[in-house]
């Protein structure tokens, strides 16, 4: 075991001092003997910002993404592989775009210099288990279309277990650790509780006039892979506690970012690993954070089922006369109340009133109640007005 207070201690002293391992199946390492050496004698230096402009060169010149601050997230992702322990959470990647788009080159290059990575795209569930368990490997899924059709698959699984930190499934007599960087590639968008933990770098086919290089692995390129793994482990052990100081100043300060909630769970991670390498980074990812971000709220309202139903129930009470007022609560006649959601296309092919009468009482707390009429005995929904307004600032 190599600590970045640049000792080398036996696994089983480590044991005999009180220190537990998750494995010890251990089946991949790329750290070299001569950076490893180098690291314990204290001869290993490197600058961090050095290290992102490698990458971000080695992704330009294979790679076209049409946002130019991609390059610059994904180069800090690359980073983060090598110290995503310290993080409570640690984002995915979503490679969204067509065939022919360099999904597979981008994955292909980034596997060859993340930590212990993994390409696969027809892996059983089963076997990603024990290569994420064993080696905490940087997972590559491509063609990722098959998650559609597993959605409680082991894999399906692992995927969403493996965001956090604590994420573990148990299976027959074995605990496995999930948790590790995955990069993930399809045609399709990700369902919404996987795309909930990631970022999405969309790509798109490049023209004859933008050029780049054809990914060839010579001996030359070969050798650029290690000596920049080499440089990412020394950066991991070199800076671990720097990271750690920085990622709790600004866990508990973030308003600087103006991010919250998920976004910043997904984000924290590159924005303080940006924060070694300068404040343009930091900027420059900060911003293209927020409009990932904004898009994500933007495209969940327009998906989530609440703030939908939510919608039209705040308009339907303002174009729908009551039959009864009491105090704040108002009561809206059950079949006016539905014709009103089937007219704006908010009622399922072939739902009935019952359908929104269930919907706005799981969902609002909202009864259908018998109320009387001057003209007869109906059915009316009982709307406490304060209580909608409280929902509507809520999610809208």
């Amino acid at each position: 075991m190599i600590t970045s207070d640049r000792q080398c201690i036996p696994l089983w002293v480590a044991e005999a001092g009180g220190m537990r391992f998750t494995t010890q199946e251990m089946s991949l390492s790329r750290f070299s003997m001569k950076a490893t050496n180098q690291f314990l004698e204290e001869d290993a230096t490197l600058n961090p910002e050095d290290i992102f402009r490698q990458i971000e060169r080695y992704l330009k010149r294979y790679v076209y993404l049409p946002d130019e601050r991609c390059y610059a997230v994904i180069a800090l992702w690359v980073m983060g592989t090598y110290i995503f322990r310290m993080f409570r959470y640690f984002p995915y990647i979503h490679l969204h775009a067509e065939k022919a788009s360099g999904k597979t080159t981008l994955m292909e290059i980034l596997e060859k210099i993340c930590f212990n990575g993994e390409l696969s795209s027809d892996a059983t569930g089963v076997s990603l288990f024990h290569e994420v368990h064993t080696n905490s490997s940087t997972l590559f899924l491509d063609e990722s279309e098959d998650l559609h059709e597993g959605q409680n698959g082991p894999k399906m699984r692992l995927l969403k277990a493996g965001f956090s930190k604590t994420g573990k499934i148990k299976r027959k007599n074995m605990t496995y650790s999930c948790y590790s960087p995955k990069m993930i590639a399809g045609i399709k968008p990700l369902d919404d509780v996987l795309a909930d933990r990631t970022i999405t770098i969309r790509m798109i086919r490049k023209l004859q006039s933008e050029t780049i290089n054809r990914y060839v692995e010579t001996a030359e390129v070969l050798e650029f892979h290690s000596c920049l793994r080499d440089n990412l482990y020394t950066f991991g052990l070199t800076q671990a506690r720097r990271l750690m100081s920085e990622y709790v100043r600004v866990s508990e300060s973030p308003d600087n970012t103006l991010l919250k909630n998920r976004a910043l769970d997904l984000w924290l991670p590159l924005i303080v690993i940006g924060s070694l390498v300068n404040e343009a980074v930091v900027a420059e990812v900060t911003q293209y954070a927020q409009a990932h971000s904004g898009q994500r709220e933007e495209d969940d309202t327009v998906e989530n089922e609440t703030f939908r139903l939510l919608a039209v129930l705040g308009s339907a009470t303002t174009d729908i006369k009551p039959i009864r007022m009491d105090g704040n609560t108002v009561y809206i006649e059950a079949d006016m109340m539905f014709a009103y959601f089937k007219a704006i296309q908010c009622v399922p092919k072939g739902a009935l009133r019952t359908w929104l009468s269930r919907m706005l009482h799981q969902k609002f707390d909202i009864l259908c109640v018998p109320v009387r009429c001057p003209d007869g005995l109906k059915r009316a929904f009982e709307i406490d007005m304060t209580k909608l307004e409280e929902m509507i600032g809520r999610y809208m």
